[in-house]
């Protein structure tokens, strides 16, 4: 009992870098994306669209994309997010039934 703890927790410490080191990655890439929508909307707003010609199609289409881009974004990290929430109530589970098991064997060697 006491190996499967030892394992879940090695587990848990291995995987853990990765969950932050994906999640860190997707949320420079959000604020990347944010950055250039900032950039889009504040030629659209600011009256430099009539100093340079832009093609309003392919700025549409470029906005569209980004937001699309966006939300599969939000979603890999509420994806990861539930991950490391249903692992932690794996873990927990784990440790609660070693718990048990391990006072059940206490009890059983002060009994004898």
């Amino acid at each position: 009992m006491r190996l499967l703890l030892v394992l879940g927790l090695v587990t848990l410490a291995c995987t853990a870098p990765h969950w932050a080191a994906a999640s860190e990655n997707v949320q420079n890439r959000l604020d990347r994306i944010e950055r250039r929508l900032v950039g889009l909307e504040g030629q659209l707003e600011g009256g430099s669209v009539a100093k340079a010609p832009v093609d309003q199609a392919a700025v549409s289409a470029k906005l569209g994309q980004m937001e699309e881009d966006n939300a599969k974004m939000y979603g890999a990290i509420e994806e990861l997010g539930r991950s490391v929430e249903l692992l932690a109530k794996k873990i927990d589970n784990v440790i609660k039934d070693v718990d048990l098991r391990l006072q059940d064997l206490e009890k059983k060697s002060i009994a004898q």
